[in-house]
Parts: C-alpha cells; structure tokens; sequence
C-alpha cells in the first residue's frame, strides 16, 4: 500500500495544483483552454506514438485484456439501462450519467500506469485506450441521440469526432510503425520524446484546472450513485470479464485500473453539445475525480492481493 501510495500521490497533487493554480487566479481562462488544445493535439499524440512504435509488444497477451476490457464496458452500459426505471431520471440525466459510468480520464490513466508499472505499464495502458475510446464515445452517442434534448446530428458528429480523434489516429499510427519493424527516424524519435516528456505533467494540470467544487456541492444522491458504479462496479464488471478471457499478470491489473478511473473532461463538451445534463456533468466528474484519490489506491491494492 504505501508504494501504491507513493506513486499515486504525485499524479493527484499534480491536478490539486493546477486547480490551485486556476482558482489563485495565475492564468487566465484562455490559457488553460490553450492548455487543453495543446496537450490533446500535440503532447499528447506525440507521447503515444513514442511509446507504442518502440514498444515489444510480441509478448504480451492482449486478446484476452481487449476481449475483457470491452465486455466490461457492455456489461455495464446493460447494468446502466436496467437500472435507469429505478433512477428516476430524465432523458438528458440519464444521458449524462450514462456517461458517468463509462468514460476515463485517460490522462491520470497513463500518469498513474508509468508511475507504477514503467514504460511497459504506459504502452499496456495505450492499448486500453485503443480498444475502449471507441466504444465509450459510440455508446455515448446512442444514448445522448435517443435521450438528449437535441441529439440530432449525434451520429454524424460521433462519427466525425472518432475519424479525426488525435489520440485514436496517434495510436493506429504507433502501432503501424511497430508492426512494420521500421521505428522512428533518430531526428524525428527524439523530437517526439523531448514533446512527451512534458505531456503528462501538462495533462494533470489541466485537469486540476477544469475541476468544478461549486457543482460538487450541489452534489445528490444519483451523483453519488453513479460514482460509485463507476469507481467500483466497472472496475469488479472488468475484473470478471478479463478473468473469464484469460487475462492475467500486469494486463489484468492495467484493464481493471483503467476501469477504476475517474470521469474525463471530455464528457462535459459531449454532453453539452448533444442535449445532456451537462451540470450533473460537472458535478460527477469533479466527484470521481475527488472520490479516486482514495479508490483507485483501494482498487490496486485489492489486485495485488489478487495476484499473490
């Protein structure tokens, strides 16, 4: 515990600084809206295509982490429908809840995978994201289009979104110079490295900075509710899941903390745009944010007694 502990404390100080740093007044709104762009468009790509171009991924068994990691995910938009009569939600609710049973800030993802698990650890969790940033943005539109205020256009904008996502165009492209055997051209590899050494840094900040506290107190009991689906039943839904493919070792324990993240950002935007509750948006993702600080270093511990 206290190793876990220690690797994730830096991660979470990190976003508690950038809300400091937003909240002291430092930086104007524009920046940290630059912040974003700059980090989601540059840093971030060029981060993922470092780490999967060079990366050994002959031995690693990801059939079975991809197989469990997306059977997770529809186990838990089936739970998300069946419980929606007892909610008591309307439609733009639901959309955003939906939403908050699903999504994961990928940023703290990849910060807490290095941070404990080493560049293996980073690569592993960039196949997480390669296998659930599609599904999740495609059971968003379903569910935002049928139950938003004006989903319309919901297909045509997911679809759009998906074909120019940088992070799902960084990836394809790591993993086609991987399996080509070509590498990274000297120049250009070592460019690209100097840019992902600040990507995460930046990503965590960012983060800090887009956490709302004024719509954490409003928070009721389906934001908690939600919360807790997504703290602890996606990640016990995806710990079934992966066991039932095969998945073991540091694939499992990746899949399921990938599962025990927080809320993204970005799930606010879609919400929003697609006739959500984009407040209740709000609320779950600085909740789950908050709330991570003390699941996700439960969530691992439990692995590791798992894997002894």
């Amino acid at each position: 515990m206290p190793n876990i502990l220690a690797a994730l404390a830096p991660v979470f100080l990190l976003i508690l600084f950038g809300w400091g740093l937003r909240r002291g007044g430092w930086f104007g709104e524009a920046f940290w809206a630059d912040v974003d762009r700059l980090v989601f468009y540059v840093l971030f790509p060029a981060y993922l295509v470092v780490r999967i171009a060079g990366a050994d991924l002959a031995g690693l068994p990801l059939g079975p982490m991809g197989l469990g990691i997306a059977a997770g995910l529809f186990a838990m938009a089936a739970l998300a429908f069946l419980l929606k009569p007892l909610s008591g939600l309307d439609g733009p609710g639901f959309g955003a809840a939906f939403q908050g049973c699903m999504r994961p800030n990928i940023y703290v993802g990849f910060a807490a995978a290095e941070a404990l698990f080493g560049i293996e650890g980073g690569v592993l969790a960039a196949i997480v994201v390669a296998v659930g940033t599609p599904l999740v943005n495609v059971f968003a539109a379903i569910v935002l289009t049928l139950y938003g205020r004006d989903g319309s256009g919901g297909w045509s904008r997911i679809v759009s979104a998906l074909a120019r996502n940088p992070v799902i165009l960084a990836i394809a492209t790591g993993l086609a110079i991987n399996f080509a055997g070509l590498g990274l051209p000297p120049v250009v590899d070592d460019m690209l490295a100097i840019l992902a050494r600040g990507t995460l840094a930046m990503a965590l900040l960012s983060v800090g900075a887009g956490l709302h506290l004024k719509a954490a107190h409003r928070t009721g009991r389906t934001v908690l509710a939600v919360t807790a689906l997504k703290l602890a039943g996606l990640p016990a839904l995806t710990l079934a899941a992966c066991l039932a493919f095969g998945a073991q070792g540091l694939p499992l324990t990746v899949a399921v903390m990938f599962a025990s993240l927080p809320n993204s950002p970005t799930s606010y935007s879609m919400t929003r745009q697609l006739g959500g509750d984009h407040r209740m948006m709000a609320a779950l993702i600085t909740v789950q944010t908050l709330a991570a600080m003390a699941t996700m270093p439960a969530v691992l511990l439990l692995m590791g007694w798992f894997a002894e």
